[in-house]
């Protein structure tokens, strides 16, 4: 569900606008997670809240990019949501399978969370587009290494996700987007305005308080 209402906002404006808005899973995983006893130390509010506006700035569209920003915003407030949701979701399974040994829990939650995305996506394509699907099982080995560091990703965040509560390890995850700025510009001299210097800054900020401030 957070992966399609994602597409449909980038379809209805642009992939920029659509992931500005994507963004809001930050604060919604931190109002979420109240919902499941996680709590967060005034550090660690703030980190997210500066997290958060150095991601929309970093991601915000330039003027023209969109086509029908209402519903592209209305689609990627669902996506940030659903988002939310899954993360403290994912957190509370990995409890639930394994009180004693959060890592077994987000391990075997883990397993069970892809082998369900597998089946259900197997079904949806044998039944709406079978060439589809003929087409992804003869690529299967070219797709070995997308697959191998799709899995470690989600190792990734399940374990964190297990250990922390889902808004700091969510703004932990994105301090890719300023190691991404910086790396763009030393080894594609990609020249970054004030703009992206601010969100980059507000960002890393936000990432460093999260992490400090969980209790």
């Amino acid at each position: 569900v957070a992966t399609a209402a994602l597409l449909a906002a980038r379809r209805r404006a642009s992939f920029a606008f659509g992931t500005a808005f994507q963004q809001s899973a930050l604060p919604f995983s931190a109002l979420v997670g109240l919902g499941v006893g996680d709590t967060l130390a005034p550090l660690g509010w703030a980190g997210v809240a500066l997290a958060t506006i150095g991601l929309a700035v970093l991601s915000w569209p330039k003027e023209g990019d969109g086509r029908d920003g209402w519903s592209a915003a209305a689609f990627g407030l669902a996506s940030g949501a659903a988002f939310a949701v899954s993360a403290n979701a994912f957190r509370v399974s990995a409890h639930a399978a394994a009180p004693a040994d959060p890592l077994f829990g987000a391990a075997a939650s883990l397993v069970v969370v892809q082998l369900m995305q597998t089946i259900g996506l197997g079904l949806w394509l044998a039944l709406r587009d079978p060439r589809a699907l003929r087409a992804a099982l003869a690529a299967g080995r070219r797709a070995w290494g997308a697959g191998v560091c799709g899995a470690a990703a989600s190792i990734g965040w399940f374990t964190a996700a297990a250990l922390a509560p889902a808004a700091a390890v969510r703004a932990v995850g994105v301090v890719d987007m300023p190691m991404a700025a910086w790396a763009g510009r030393r080894l594609f001299k990609e020249h970054l305005g004030w703009r992206q210097i601010f969100g980059a800054v507000a960002t890393a900020a936000g990432v460093i308080a999260a992490s400090l401030g969980h209790s």
